[in-house]
Parts: C-alpha cells; structure tokens; sequence
C-alpha cells in the first residue's frame, strides 16, 4: 500500500468521524474537524509525498479554509448584532 492510499484511507476515516461528531453539533464542526485532518496530514507527510500528490492535497485545502473563513465571519457578524441594538 502506497503512502498516499494510507494519507486517503486516514483521511476517509477522520472525516466519517468528523461527521458523526458533527450530529450532535453544528456543521461548522464538521468543517473545522475536517480541516483540522487536512492540515495534519499534510504537515505529517510533507517529506513522505511526492509533489504531485502534496498540490492535490492542497486543493482540498484551500477551499476549506475559505469555508472556515466564511463560518468564522459569519458567526463574529452574529455576535456583533446580538451585542448591537
């Protein structure tokens, strides 16, 4: 087994986790759970992984962490118009 099947097997398992913690939460959870295995496995494998499969792993996480952004301004602009009247 390759190590980038093993990075895609981890990761497939982190992420049916993530969800099944993200049932009883929100789904800005899941997200913030998934993101946090992405970064983590790639930090984890940086020397391991030829390039090619390293800019495949960061297309799935840039995208993340726009949509991390997004929750995270979305809940601060919550929080500024609960505290504005």
């Amino acid at each position: 087994m390759f190590v980038s099947q093993k990075i895609f097997a981890g990761m497939v398992v982190w992420t049916f986790l993530s969800v099944f913690l993200a049932i009883y939460s929100e789904m800005s959870a899941m997200v913030a759970l998934i993101l946090i295995g992405l970064l983590v496995a790639h930090e984890l494998t940086d020397g391991l992984l030829a390039k090619k499969a390293q800019v495949r792993l960061a297309i799935f996480i840039y995208p993340g962490l726009m949509l991390f952004a997004l929750i995270v301004a979305n809940k601060v602009l919550k929080i500024l118009a609960e505290t504005n009247p």
